[in-house]
């Protein structure tokens, strides 16, 4: 009885103590579940936290993309908009040339001491340079790209000088395009030597100043020169169109009166007529 009793004791005792450890077990996994919900939810929220992160990013690189898109496309634009200005050109060697010998004397005026530091040899250069740009503009690519030309052949008895404008009959047979680059470079020549010219007379470089002198005094004869051409064109076109204007208002006066008067006298005539009628009746 005593051994039945240790033996039924015993199994009590393991199966109390399977019982407590499958509740341990139970509670534990219970604990597992609710930990796995704790950890997901933890990781959705983590990741609905971190989601705007990336969008906020790519929109800030959406935002400061357009800005250097936007520089970089004007840039090309501008580009584009000379290098168009050259493809439409009528005469594309011309003005080549036309603006390559004013790029050529102003970038050896300002970078000539890089290379030489004889002041002769740059001031020469640059004389020849001006002088070539002065003859091309004054012989050929006036009259190519604008149709204009001017000179002084003429000298009267006094030793005054007879200047001569002259300019295309057909104001449209120049292109657009030649137009814009002939005077656009013409005037930017020119101011740009006039800001050098104050600069070294700041700095007090005398023997630069006279070179400066030179190249504007050249520029703004070729400028004065085709203006007065232009002028000219200008007014030949105003008594064009006030021509063309008086002649249509002419005509135009003409048909008025004629056909008022053919009212009047087929009216009087009618009237005549009607008079007639009633005389008769």
């Amino acid at each position: 009885s005593g051994g039945s009793s240790s033996s039924s004791s015993s199994g009590s005792f393991g199966a109390g103590r399977r019982g407590e450890m499958a509740q341990r077990d139970e509670e534990m996994g219970f604990l597992g579940d609710d930990a796995g919900l704790s950890v997901g939810a933890a990781s959705v929220a983590g990741t609905m936290d971190a989601g705007p992160a990336p969008a906020a990013r790519s929109a800030s690189a959406a935002a400061s993309a357009p800005a250097g898109q936007g520089e970089d496309g004007a840039a090309r634009a501008g580009q584009s908009g000379v290098v168009d200005m050259f493809r439409e050109s009528s005469h594309p060697l011309a003005a080549f040339f036309h603006v390559a010998f004013k790029i050529a004397a102003l970038a050896l005026y300002v970078f000539g001491s890089w290379f030489s530091d004889s002041f002769v040899v740059l001031f020469v250069l640059c004389i020849v340079l001006l002088a070539f740009d002065f003859w091309t503009v004054k012989n050929i690519t006036g009259r190519l790209m604008v149709g204009l030309r001017w000179w002084n052949d003429e000298v009267g008895e006094d030793g005054s000088n007879h200047w001569r404008f002259e300019s295309i009959e057909n104001v449209d047979q120049v292109s657009p395009a030649d137009y814009r680059i002939f005077w656009y470079s013409q005037y930017i020549n020119v101011v740009l030597w006039v800001l050098l010219g104050f600069l070294d007379l700041l700095k007090l470089h005398i023997d630069w100043l006279l070179l400066v002198l030179v190249a504007v005094s050249l520029g703004c004869s070729n400028v004065y020169g085709y203006w007065q051409c232009s002028k000219d064109a200008r007014k030949r076109l105003e008594g064009a169109v006030q021509g063309a204007v008086q002649q249509h208002a002419l005509s135009f006066l003409t048909g008025s009166l004629s056909s008022t008067f053919s009212r009047a006298v087929s009216g009087g005539g009618a009237g005549a007529a009607s008079s007639g009628q009633v005389s008769q009746a």
